[in-house]
């Protein structure tokens, strides 16, 4: 038996313990051949497998050491000396709590630290991209869209085309694509459509569809993967001129890449010309009032598109709003039509004098005959009737 007061051995018949004097009963002795065992070799297991777990399970070994020494400290109250284990529990919590706090560290350079600097640097380039000292001295490109790149950081690549001019660093690719679409399609649904290519072919998209202005424009962007590659593209239409701006990367240097694209994209100058005039002449054929028979009586000014039930004018029966006009091909689900393309946008819906529910976008397609009238289609609903200009 242990004196329970200083762990001093004691015979089996003594009253008092020779060490510290203090009395002897059966509340004061404990039964060392149990309790000592007992918490020196929980204390030394624990210290075993802590020291095992700190290298590669750092956070459990860091507990598991904790508890070890809590083993310690009751084995040495009770008996006055140091666990077996003690070494072994102290080495694996100095070890685990190490591993613990570079894992914090790493966490947050890369997922905290990391993205403010990620920021910091877009803003710099934003900020900075046309101070003196940048030079970009070349200008290209397809259509009525252009891009400007320094011939010290990108080549010009000999597969570029009339409708696609390529640029090329040593681990990334820019192409800037024009296509004529056969149909009126915007930005948004552009963006859409190769979204839905790109995931059939097995893309990863990594960041969905968001509006970037760029220069005035508002372009669509899209990020995606697939192996070792990441994808940046942008995309633009003005309804039937479709604009890609595509970034290839290999996936290690998309980071330094993506900041390159920047300084690339935010050269991006669309000339609108082409498209005024041909909105300009448009719309001159269109400025007067129609009667459009069963369908209809059009008034048409330089802003709104009325479409009213007859040619009495009552805006008891009309629906009307804002629109844009060109001399583009229109399409329908029969085919294509030649003429004046018109998008009207609707604003306000009457029939019989109460709110109707009739609102988004309504094509139309004006066709001169050979007989001076107007073939005048409804894209969007698929009907048409002759329509004669009145005013």
């Amino acid at each position: 038996m242990y004196c329970r007061n200083c762990g001093n051995s004691l015979n089996s018949n003594s009253k008092f313990c020779g060490k510290c004097g203090s009395p002897v009963d059966s509340f004061s002795v404990m039964d060392g051949t149990v309790s000592k065992i007992d918490y020196d070799q929980k204390a030394l297991n624990m210290g075993i497998i802590s020291i095992i777990l700190s290298f590669f399970m750092f956070v459990p070994a860091l507990v598991l050491s904790i508890i070890g020494l809590v083993y310690c400290h009751r084995f040495k109250k009770e008996t006055h000396r140091n666990s077996k284990g003690l070494v072994l529990n102290i080495a694996a919590l100095i070890i685990s709590a190490v591993y613990t706090l570079v894992f914090i560290a790493i966490f947050l350079l890369f997922f905290v630290v990391g993205d403010k600097v990620v920021e910091s640097l877009d803003n710099y380039e934003n900020d900075h991209m046309y101070e003196s000292g940048d030079v970009y001295e070349t200008n290209v490109s397809v259509n009525d869209m252009s891009i400007t790149y320094d011939e010290d950081v990108w080549e010009y690549s000999t597969l570029s085309k009339d409708d696609k001019i390529i640029i090329t660093n040593s681990t990334s690719q820019i192409a800037l694509t024009y296509v004529r679409a056969n149909y009126y399609i915007t930005s948004l649904n552009f963006a859409k459509e190769a979204k839905t290519r790109y995931i059939s072919q097995g893309y990863e998209i990594i960041h969905d569809i968001e509006a970037v202005e760029i220069n005035d424009l508002i372009w669509q962007k899209l990020v995606f993967q697939k192996n070792n590659y990441r994808y940046t593209q942008l995309f633009y239409s003005n309804g039937y001129d479709t604009y890609s701006l595509l970034l290839t990367t290999d996936s290690k240097y998309h980071i330094v890449n993506e900041v390159l694209f920047k300084t690339i994209y935010y050269t991006l100058e669309y000339d609108n010309t082409n498209n005024i005039l041909d909105s300009y002449d448009a719309k001159e054929q269109l400025i007067g009032e129609w009667d459009w028979g069963i369908n209809g009586y059009l008034v048409i000014d330089n802003d709104k598109l009325y479409i009213f039930k007859d040619n009495s004018k009552s805006m008891n029966n009309v629906f009307y709003g804002s629109y844009t006009a060109d001399n583009k091909i229109a399409t329908n689900a029969d085919g294509y039509v030649s003429g004046i393309n018109v998008i009207l946008t609707i604003e306000n819906s009457y029939l019989d004098g109460e709110a109707a529910n009739l609102t988004g976008k309504m094509q139309y397609a004006f066709t001169l005959n050979d007989d001076g009238t107007y073939t005048i289609q409804n894209v969007t609903k698929g009907y048409s009737g002759i329509a004669t200009k009145v005013k």
